[in-house]
């Protein structure tokens, strides 16, 4: 009896399992099934809605941009734009000049030269044309203040330390550049470094320079009068604002403007 009660048991033991495995198999199968299911649902819609989009932007396409233009034309249409704009900066670029390819005697290498010397003052001041600068220039601007004087300095530009030949002189732009003395223009150029700058011969080896202008007035071979306009005040080649780079030169060598200039310069 208790045999057969045992046995029993374990026979209905045996069909409560596989049940339970029919039962795993079969929701499997339908959960595997709905997923099928559901993708390829999804996909016909992507493809139905896909070829849709396709075709709309094909005809937005051919409606708007194709025509029955050749490469060619293409090509000489390009050429054509290339060819203008090229033309275009040309013109509004000044022209950079060698500043020593000149034939004046005059070795313009740039208002920082790490060649020049300071001049000591006594060394031309019985010479001639100095006397004459001394006791009859002029201010070159109406109003003079001066940002960086004679001497050596780190160069707001380069960043180096050189020899800065002349006097900074700070304005507003437009403001009018005067000849100190009485002399002949025999520069009236641009270059990377002074820009536009203007120098003018006063006869025995003394020369002045006028860099940084917006404007020149003049042109090489020009007489001036001491006190005419000459040019105007501007921010042109290796500058950091408007102002007037101001230089005097004796035989090529350049002094100190504020031996020449009169006393009412203000620092």
């Amino acid at each position: 009896m208790i045999h057969l009660s045992g046995k029993k048991l374990i026979d209905d033991m045996t069909k409560d399992e596989n049940k339970k495995v029919k039962d795993r198999l079969i929701s499997l199968v339908l959960t595997q099934s709905i997923v099928c299911a559901v993708v390829i649902v999804v996909a016909f819609a992507f493809k139905m809605i896909g070829g849709d989009f396709y075709t709309n932007e094909k005809q937005i396409y051919v409606a708007n941009f194709e025509d029955e233009t050749t490469p060619a034309e293409v090509i000489s249409q390009l050429s054509s734009v290339v060819s203008s704009n090229s033309n275009e900066k040309k013109e509004s670029t000044p022209e950079v000049t060698n500043v020593n390819a000149q034939t004046d005697g005059l070795d313009l290498i740039g208002e920082d030269d790490s060649t020049a010397c300071i001049i000591d003052f006594a060394e031309v001041q019985t010479l001639s044309s100095v006397k004459m600068a001394k006791n009859n220039m002029v201010k070159p601007l109406s109003a003079c203040r001066i940002t960086s004087e004679y001497g050596y300095r780190v160069n707001p530009v380069s960043g180096l330390y050189r020899l800065h030949s002349g006097i900074d002189l700070g304005a507003d732009t437009g403001d009018s550049i005067y000849s100190v003395l009485d002399g002949t223009v025999i520069r009236s150029d641009y270059a990377s470094d002074y820009g536009h700058y203007v120098v003018v011969d006063h006869g025995d080896g003394l020369h002045t320079l006028y860099a940084h202008c917006s404007e020149r007035l003049v042109e090489a071979g020009d007489k001036v009068k001491q006190g005419d306009e000459i040019a105007l005040v501007g921010s042109t080649g290796a500058s950091t604002g408007p102002h007037l780079h101001f230089e005097v030169r004796v035989n090529n060598e350049r002094i100190n403007p504020l031996n020449l200039l009169p006393q009412t310069l203000t620092a």
